[in-house]
């Protein structure tokens, strides 16, 4: 009976060794899930934070190109209330019987010279009428 209690013994050992073995597997495996896991809640955070900053970007871009497309319809405007003086003054220096005929109404001619002068480049109906 000696010999079975002590082969008994040894089953039990090797099942416990097993068992504590297979305690060590398992406390690792979920030591590695943790850290898994955390690791993926730190990418969704980066993930989070960089469509945050993308969205952000967006937004900012869209607030730029407002503020541009506004600077630059103001400076149209600007720019055609300037021909638009320009083109008066040159009416009211020139008679009406002296106004050069030439592709469309007056006022588009005026509007013309006005802005040739304005790019400088001399209007040919300037030239015309100073010849």
């Amino acid at each position: 009976m000696a010999s079975e209690a002590a082969t008994t013994q040894k089953l039990l050992d090797k099942e416990r060794e097993k068992h504590r073995a297979s305690k060590r597997a398992a406390k690792l495996a979920a030591d590695q899930a943790k850290g898994l896991k955390q690791a993926l809640d730190t990418e969704k955070q980066r993930t989070a934070a960089a469509e945050e900053r993308a969205r952000q970007f967006e937004v900012a871009l869209f607030e730029e190109r407002a503020r541009s497309a506004k600077a630059l319809a103001e400076q149209r405007a600007e720019c055609l209330e300037a021909a638009v003086e320009v083109a008066r003054e040159i009416a009211e220096r020139q008679p009406p019987q002296q106004l050069t005929p030439g592709p469309g109404p007056p006022a588009r001619r005026a509007s013309t010279q006005a802005t040739e002068l304005a790019r400088g480049a001399p209007s040919t109906s300037v030239w015309k009428s100073m010849s």
